[in-house]
């Protein structure tokens, strides 16, 4: 192996083995064969965020920002979300997203507009009212949503 390859991780890359076996079927010799290698490991590189510049972009307070996001993304998203969360939060754009949820999360907007939907009857508004996050308080935009389908239906 090359010296630039950790043999412990070499050992179980499927990858590897590919090349490896094309390169012995095909006579590749052992220049040929690393510099395959050496090609692959920069296309690698050259598509991977710089973390650096990409937290840089967020300001002086980037670190907090990352990890408030990562704490509030561990708590929010199930665990084998967590991969697309992770390549998500490569880029300032992706924690800005994850702010942006956070906010929304925050003040209840998160659930869009509150306004009931047309024929909205008091039964189901009193069903609605049955229902946890209503009257644990707990979802203020599931809440506001009845008091503005009560709202829409007495005028006031």
């Amino acid at each position: 192996m090359p010296d630039f390859v950790d043999n412990e991780e070499a050992v179980d890359n499927e990858l590897l083995k590919w090349w490896a076996d094309q390169s012995f079927d095909n006579g590749f010799g052992q220049d040929k064969f690393e510099k395959g290698i050496e090609m692959y490991l920069q296309a690698l590189d050259g598509s991977a965020p710089d973390l650096d510049a990409e937290a840089a972009k967020l300001g002086e307070n980037a670190d907090q920002r990352i990890e408030s996001a990562s704490m509030f993304a561990t708590k929010f998203f199930p665990s084998e979300t967590m991969p697309a969360i992770e390549r998500m939060f490569e880029t300032h754009e992706g924690i800005i997203a994850m702010e942006a949820i956070q906010e929304a999360m925050k003040d209840g907007s998160f659930a869009g507009d509150a306004t009931p939907a047309a024929g909205l009857s008091e039964d189901s508004l009193k069903e609605m009212m049955q229902d946890p996050r209503y009257w644990s308080k707990n979802d203020p935009a599931f809440v506001r949503q009845v008091e503005a389908g009560f709202k829409k239906l007495y005028g006031s």
